[in-house]
């Protein structure tokens, strides 16, 4: 038993000097912050993210959620709106477009089924 522990802690330090361990712990350090602070602020939102005459256009709204164009149709993907990450993680920066601010939405793509991708 002594001896499987004197290996654990040799191999915790090693790993944690190379730095898997460090940002593991500084990643969960910032997540628990996060849970006592309201996400970053967006001053400058997208308003109007039609983008006439264009062929393609993709816009970021945050986390997963995109706007794609495609002249004048919309896919919107894993969209996530809301003030939580799959309810269980506060959102660090708010969504830089307000949902209100959508255009018509004529598909929506969900990539995966995590509740992260969908609120």
């Amino acid at each position: 038993m002594v001896k499987h522990v004197i290996i654990f802690i040799i191999l915790s330090q090693f790993l944690y000097s190379c730095g898997a361990v460090k940002a593991t712990v500084k990643t969960i350090g910032r997540s628990i912050s996060g849970l006592f602070q309201d996400p970053v602020t967006i001053e400058n939102k997208i308003e109007d993210p039609v983008i006439p005459e264009a062929g393609l256009a993709l816009l970021w709204i945050g986390h997963a959620t995109c706007l794609i164009q495609i002249d004048d149709k919309f896919i919107l993907t894993d969209p996530n709106f809301t003030s939580t990450v799959g309810q269980f993680s506060k959102r660090l920066i708010e969504p830089g477009l307000d949902p209100d601010n959508l255009p018509q939405i004529d598909a929506v793509l969900i990539s995966h089924m995590h509740i992260d991708h969908l609120s």
